[in-house]
């Protein structure tokens, strides 16, 4: 099994068909083989591996409510992210990172804080710190706003609207269509 994911491991690298993560999973799965086959008394320290992957693994394909929110946030476009954290490491080799985000309650505030923050000089930390925090009183009386690109919000306004004026337009032609048909 381990010598097929060497094999597996050299012909996928070749491919470029594996993600950076799938890569990891199988160069580590890789590495205790070998190590396991190389050190006297190996197998325990492969069976210890095993038992350790299969035991972390339990759980791990359902979301958190809070994940689920925070997925429905990044998707709608209320988040920047700071950058990945590593969670999990083994022998250090990080085997799981999670992407850390600053949200806002809306689009708005996030490309305010995305173009406002350089203006002030306040940057957004770092992933084992990031810094979420609104403006101060000062800080947002400096913003230039005549300097930030709203085009992003602004195409998101006019697509909404427009699609509620459609909707409308629809709804309006339907009850009249069916008063003449009554």
């Amino acid at each position: 099994m381990a010598i097929r994911g060497a094999l597996t491991l050299s012909f996928a690298m070749m491919d470029g068909n594996l993600s950076q993560d799938e890569l990891k999973d199988m160069m580590v799965d890789t590495t205790m083989f070998l190590a396991s086959s190389l050190i006297p008394g190996g197998g325990y320290i492969m069976m210890a591996y095993n038992l350790y992957n299969m035991v972390s693994s339990l759980g791990d394909n359902e979301c958190t409510p809070f994940e689920d929110m925070l997925a429905c946030k990044v998707g709608e476009g209320l988040c920047h992210e700071i950058g990945d954290k590593c969670t999990q490491k083994v022998f250090g080799w990080c085997l799981q990172k999670k992407k850390i985000y600053c949200c806002f309650n809306t689009k708005l505030a996030r490309i305010i804080h995305e173009q406002g923050r350089p203006q002030v000089g306040w940057g957004w930390g770092d992933p084992e710190t990031p810094m979420c925090g609104g403006f101060t009183l000062d800080q947002f009386a400096r913003i230039d706003f005549s300097e930030m690109d709203l085009s992003e919000y602004i195409n998101d306004v006019t697509r909404r609207s427009s699609i509620d004026m459609t909707d409308s337009v629809n709804k309006s032609i339907e009850r009249w269509s069916d008063s003449l048909g009554q």
